[in-house]
C-alpha cells in the first residue's frame, strides 16, 4: 500500500489538475487513515466521470460549515457557523449503504441550527424516518426524483465528514442511530419465528452474500450463495437470508441438507429489512447495504471483506470506528473466500465470552 500512495502522490504532483489522480490518491489516504487529505482529495469525485457522469446542479449555494472550501480549510477550519434555520438539503448520491452511512450527520447539522432535508433513494425513505432528529422533528425526508423538497443550502452527504473533519477519533457515534418500527417488527416474528423444532435454542443469524452487480468492483467483494455451504452445513443455526436482487434467486438451488430461509426477497423497503433485521442474534454479509444497515441499528455484524476492501473498512483492522458492533473478516489472499469462512466458522463455535 506505501507504493501505491508514492505513486499516486507523484501522479498528482505530474498532472495536479487530474481529477482522477487526486480522487485515486484519497481513497488511497482514507484507507490508510490519513482522513486530514483524503477528505479533501475526495472531493474531486466531482470531476471524475467515472464517479459521476452527470453531477446534480444546484441554483442554491453548497454549505460547507463555514471553513470548508471544496479543496482543503480556510484558515484555522470551521468556524462554528451557525445555521439559524435554514434548511439544508443533505442529498445521497451514490449507494444505499453509502446514504446510511453518512445519515448519521443530519443531527451534527441540526445541532448547528440547521434543519436538514435527508433526500435518498426510496427504498431508504422510510428508514430514514427512523433517526432521532426526524423523529424529534429536526429533519425532514424526501425521495430523490420525486417533487423538490425547499431548501437554502445543499450538501452531498458524503461530503459532510469534510465539512465536519471527522477524524478516526471523531467518527459520529452514540448508539444505534437507525431501528426498526415495532408494528414491522411484530409481523416478522410471526412470519419467521422458530424455523424448525426447538429453534430458539440456536443463534439466529442472518445472510447476505451479493451488493448490487452494478458496482464494477462487485464481482470482488460478493460472492456465490454455493460458497457459504460448508459454513452452513458445519453451523447448526436458523438461517435467513436477507439477500435482495437477483442473487436471492439462488436460494432455490440450495441442496436439500441446507435450509435458508427467505426473508427478504419479496420486501418493498429496507425498513422492513431493518424489521427483519432486528429479530436477529447476528448478521452475517458482504460489504453490502445489509452490512451498513446491521451496523446502524447496534446489531452484531460480521462483515467478509476481499483482500483489498473499500476504503472505509481500512487495512489490517478487525474493527471499523463507523460501526463498534461490527467485526471485519479480511481475505489473508485475494479471492480466498474458504480462508474467511473457516474463520467465522471458528468464531461461531466459539463459546461466548464471559462477564
Amino acid at each position: 500500500m506505501g507504493d501505491a500512495l508514492r505513486a499516486q502522490e507523484r501522479a498528482v504532483e505530474l498532472d495536479g489538475e487530474s481529477a482522477g489522480a487526486k480522487y485515486n490518491l484519497a481513497l488511497t489516504q482514507l484507507r490508510l487513515g490519513d482522513w486530514e487529505h483524503g477528505w479533501a482529495g475526495y472531493e474531486a469525485r466531482w470531476r471524475f466521470r467515472e464517479v459521476h457522469r452527470r453531477p446534480r446542479e444546484f441554483t442554491q449555494p453548497r454549505w460547507n460549515g463555514g471553513g470548508w472550501n471544496g479543496a482543503g480549510w480556510n484558515g484555522a477550519g470551521w468556524n462554528g457557523e451557525e445555521l439559524e434555520g435554514r434548511r439544508v438539503l443533505l442529498h445521497a448520491e451514490q449507494g444505499l449503504g453509502d446514504t446510511i452511512q453518512f445519515c448519521r450527520y443530519a443531527a451534527m447539522v441540526a445541532a448547528r441550527g440547521g434543519v436538514p432535508v435527508l433526500e435518498v433513494q426510496p427504498a431508504a425513505e422510510r428508514l430514514m424516518r427512523s433517526l432521532a432528529v426526524v423523529r424529534a422533528g429536526l429533519a425532514e425526508t424526501a425521495v430523490m426524483d420525486a417533487n423538490a423538497a425547499e431548501f437554502d443550502s445543499e450538501c452531498p452527504m458524503m461530503s459532510l465528514p469534510a465539512v465536519f473533519r471527522t477524524t478516526i477519533e471523531t467518527v459520529p457515534w452514540t448508539g444505534a442511530y437507525l431501528g426498526a418500527d415495532e408494528e414491522l417488527v411484530r409481523e416478522k416474528r410471526r412470519l419467521f419465528g422458530a424455523l424448525r423444532g426447538d429453534a430458539r435454542s440456536r443463534i439466529r443469524v442472518g445472510l447476505a452474500w451479493a451488493g448490487n452487480p452494478k458496482y464494477k468492483a462487485d464481482a470482488r467483494r460478493s460472492m456465490k450463495l454455493k460458497t457459504l455451504l460448508p459454513l452452513l452445513r458445519a453451523v447448526d443455526a436458523e438461517w435467513i437470508s436477507l439477500q435482495k436482487g437477483e442473487a436471492a434467486e439462488q436460494l432455490a438451488s440450495l441442496p436439500g441438507d441446507v435450509l435458508v430461509v427467505d426473508g427478504s426477497s419479496g420486501e418493498r423497503d429496507l425498513a422492513e429489512t431493518a424489521a427483519l433485521v432486528a429479530t436477529l442474534d447476528l448478521v452475517i454479509t458482504t460489504d453490502t447495504c445489509i452490512a451498513h444497515l446491521a451496523g446502524a441499528m447496534g446489531k452484531p455484524v460480521w462483515i467478509l471483506l476481499p483482500h483489498l476492501a473499500d476504503w472505509r473498512w481500512m487495512q489490517e483492522t478487525e474493527r471499523t470506528p463507523w460501526y463498534p458492533t461490527a467485526r471485519l473478516f479480511r481475505q489473508r489472499v485475494a479471492g480466498d473466500w474458504a480462508g474467511v469462512l473457516e474463520r467465522v466458522r471458528a468464531g461461531l463455535k466459539a463459546p461466548a465470552p464471559s462477564d
